[in-house]
């Protein structure tokens, strides 16, 4: 298993780094030094895809990233090079995303998080080189309300990263979308396919349950029989099939969260169901006020 690790990274290692030797204090005259990262004494260079230097010490890489670490142990061509050289490695990360990186991993702080994108960069670099501490980060920042991000982004990415709790509150929060609105055809391209499923169908279950509810036998006699509880008559509700048939319709467009929102109570058939009144006494079926109570104050699934 160790040496699959090892013929592994070092293959990700040939891929995407470039190294060059520098000796004494030479510097590339093309790149700029990040001044969060100028140590004089450093003995590695960093280099992001857009040209700035970030000067650090190996044994800091080597403690916090397992990439580094395997790259560093591997054997090295010395013959010729002298004591003191600087190795200048070149990746395929931005400045940004790299200063961030290593403030994290050097203890020298932590950068703001509430892009979404910048953090999904984050975290991938993060992931490719093996540094558990802003993996953790990245992790408890995806979750925050401060983040500007949809739900759906942040379920693809917690499913990504198999983080369980993350993707199941994510999921959540996506019941008061529509998943086929156009608007949210690229989110959804990021979300892969086997977890996209498991979202599109936890949208139907939700709707499922909430038509199940509304056809139970406790809701005006969906089923069985029922008698006025004014005058004793047999109840014949036509303003509750036409609210149900509503609702069950507006749950494609417009899904609700916890509780009903507005563009659920503020229709017609609604106000005549609370409105509908029995022909005999001519008082309102107090009944129907109950239910609809109930329904409305109660936390959906």
């Amino acid at each position: 298993m160790a040496t699959h690790t090892t013929t592994l990274t070092e293959a990700v290692a040939t891929e995407v780094v470039t190294t060059q030797v520098f000796t004494g204090n030479e510097e590339s005259m093309a790149a700029k030094t990040h001044p969060a990262f100028a140590s004089p004494d450093a003995d590695v260079q960093l280099c992001s895809k857009d040209n700035t230097t970030f000067c650090i010490h190996s044994h800091t890489l080597v403690a916090v990233s397992g990439w580094f670490r395997t790259m560093f142990t591997l054997p090295q061509d010395t013959a010729g090079v002298s004591a003191n050289t600087i190795e200048v490695i070149h990746v395929q990360e931005d400045a940004d995303v790299l200063a961030g990186l290593l403030a994290i991993v050097s203890g020298t702080g932590c950068p703001d998080l509430k892009n979404i994108d910048y953090l999904e960069s984050l975290l991938c670099a993060a992931e490719k080189y093996e540094m558990p501490l802003p993996i953790a980060i990245a992790r408890v920042a995806l979750m925050s309300p401060v983040v500007n991000a949809s739900p759906i982004r942040v379920y693809g990415i917690a499913c990504r990263m198999n983080w369980i709790p993350e993707a199941k509150l994510a999921s959540t929060r996506t019941l008061v979308l529509d998943l086929f609105a156009p608007g949210w055809v690229a989110e959804l391209d990021r979300v892969d396919a086997p977890h996209l499923t498991k979202l599109i169908a936890l949208h139907r279950q939700r709707k499922e349950r909430f038509i199940a509810a509304l056809d139970s036998p406790t809701f005006f006699a969906n089923h069985r029989p029922a008698k006025c509880f004014n005058c004793g008559r047999e109840l014949v509700h036509h303003e509750w099939q036409s609210l149900k048939y509503r609702w069950a319709k507006q749950m494609d467009k417009r899904p609700f969260g916890e509780h009903l929102s507005s563009e659920y109570m503020d229709v017609e058939e609604l106000a005549a169901v609370l409105g509908a009144r029995c022909p005999i006494k001519n008082v309102s079926w107090r009944n129907c006020r109950d239910v609809l109570s109930s329904l409305i104050s109660r936390p959906r699934e």
